[in-house]
């Protein structure tokens, strides 16, 4: 087991082929072909999301030196950091949102929230 789950269960898997059954190449053809099915386009909304991802993964890296233990949620551009400390308390980080917002020009603006909710993940 890894981390408590069984890898070689096939039905954790969206798709399984069976190398000794196929050639490589067929296996190689079969993935190619069905990442060109209209299924695993990418769409509006995740293309949204990647993008929130990585503007989110830039983010806690940028804010890693002072404030590791921050929690980002991006949604459309907008950015909420959640923390306990006071914002008037974290003056480093105040410093470190403004250069995030010049580095990143097409944020649509940073948030200080307490918590988030969790079933929506929309902020309170």
């Amino acid at each position: 087991k890894l981390y408590g789950i069984e890898p070689w269960d096939p039905s954790l898997y969206d798709l399984v082929l069976r190398i000794d059954k196929v050639t490589v190449w067929d296996a190689v053809d079969t993935i190619c072909r069905i990442a060109r099915l209209k299924q695993f386009q990418t769409s509006p909304e995740s293309k949204r999301e990647m993008e929130d991802l990585a503007l989110t993964i830039k983010i806690k890296n940028f804010l890693m030196d002072v404030k590791p233990t921050v929690d980002i949620y991006i949604k459309r551009k907008s950015v909420y950091l959640v923390t306990e400390a006071q914002l008037s308390e974290e003056s480093e980080m105040v410093n470190k949102m403004g250069e995030i917002m010049k580095m990143i020009p097409d944020l649509k603006g940073i948030k200080v929230v307490k918590e988030l909710r969790r079933k929506s993940r929309a902020p309170q």
